[in-house]
C-alpha cells in the first residue's frame, strides 16, 4: 500500500515531465514547419547525450545518497557530491559549447546546419535537469512524491502554455529558452519546498 501511494504520483510526474519536454514539438508542428521540428529534434538528440552522463551519476549516487541520509553526520556529504557532479557536468557543457558547432557542420547537411546552434543553446537545460533530478531524490527520501508530482505538473503546464504563446511569435529559440526556464522554475520550487518543509539549506558558498 505504501509503495502504491508513493508510486502513483510519480506516474503523473513522469507524464508532465514528458509533456514539458516533448509537447513543444507538437506546437512547432502546428505553428511553424516540419523543417523546424526536424531541426529541433536533431539539436535535442545531439545534446541529449549529456543526459546519459548525468543519469549515470544519479544512478551511481543514489545508494550513496540514501545511505548518507540515514546518518545525520553524513548528510552534508551529499551536498559536496552534488556540487562535484555539477562542476563536472558544467565542464563538459563548456567543452561541448566550443566543439558542437564544428562537429555539427561536419555531419549535418546545410539545410540542418542551424540545428548545431540550437544544440548549443539546449546544453544549459540538460545541466539544470541534472540539478532538479538530484533535488528530487530528497523529496523521494522524505516520501514527498505527491509534492514532487505537483511541482512538475505546475511547471509542465506553465511551460506548455507559454510555448503556445511564444513559439508562434519567436520560433524554436523561444521553446529552447522556455525549457531552461522550466528547469529553473522547478529547481526554485524543489529547493524552496526542502527549505520550508524540511529546513534543508544548500550552503555551497562554503566550498568556494
Amino acid at each position: 500500500k505504501t509503495s502504491l501511494l508513493l508510486g502513483l504520483p510519480m506516474v503523473l510526474n513522469g507524464i508532465f515531465i514528458t509533456l514539458s519536454t516533448n509537447g513543444n514539438r507538437f506546437i512547432m508542428n502546428q505553428f511553424l514547419s516540419l523543417e523546424s521540428v526536424g531541426q529541433y529534434t536533431i539539436a535535442f538528440t545531439i545534446t541529449s547525450s549529456i543526459q546519459f552522463i548525468s543519469t549515470s551519476f544519479i544512478m551511481v549516487w543514489m545508494p550513496i545518497f540514501f545511505t548518507n541520509m540515514k546518518q545525520e553526520s553524513h548528510r552534508k556529504k551529499n551536498e559536496a557530491y552534488l556540487l562535484t557532479a555539477i562542476i563536472f557536468i558544467a565542464a563538459i557543457v563548456f567543452v561541448l559549447q566550443i566543439s558542437i558547432r564544428d562537429i555539427g557542420s561536419l555531419f549535418l547537411s546545410e539545410q540542418y546546419s542551424q540545428a548545431s546552434a540550437f544544440a548549443v543553446s539546449l546544453l544549459p537545460y540538460f545541466l539544470l535537469a541534472m540539478v532538479t533530478s538530484a533535488a528530487s531524490l530528497y523529496l523521494v527520501y522524505y516520501k514527498n512524491t505527491l509534492a514532487l508530482s505537483i511541482i512538475n505538473t505546475f511547471t509542465g503546464l506553465s511551460i506548455l502554455g507559454a510555448n503556445f504563446i511564444f513559439i508562434p511569435m519567436f520560433g524554436i529559440e523561444a521553446s529552447i529558452f522556455l525549457l531552461s526556464i522550466s528547469k529553473i522554475l522547478t529547481a526554485i520550487c524543489l529547493f524552496g519546498f526542502l527549505f520550508f518543509k524540511h529546513k534543508i539549506v544548500f550552503q555551497y558558498w562554503k566550498y568556494v
